[in-house]
């Protein structure tokens, strides 16, 4: 009630955090598994360019090979698609700290 004011009229009236999106779930989640697969697959292009130091602590080849198995697969679960895609993001993350430690 403190934060009213501040607030648009839907949230003043009912402040509950669960609520659905106006395009419908369904559109939402479709919407959200094609996003990720795009990103994900964009990561999963740019490991060819990922700091050389890392493949002295992780099996690159595996990581991708798993990847591409689970983006290729028309039976992956939104679920796989978005844990690959943050898998893939770490790795990218970790490269960039790499490149900046070297520069």
């Amino acid at each position: 009630r403190a934060f009213a004011p501040f607030l648009p009229p839907l949230l003043q009236h009912n402040p509950s955090k669960h609520r659905h999106p106006e395009e419908g779930l369904e559109q939402w989640q479709a919407a959200k598994l094609a996003h990720d697969l795009r990103l994900a697959q964009h990561c999963l292009r740019a490991a060819a360019d990922w700091h050389p130091a890392l493949a002295r602590w992780w099996a690159l080849d595996r990581i991708c090979q798993e990847a591409e198995r689970v983006l290729e697969s028309s039976r992956a679960t939104p679920a796989q698609v978005s844990l690959t895609r943050h898998a893939l993001l770490v790795m990218m993350g970790l490269s960039g700290w790499w490149e900046a430690l070297d520069a």
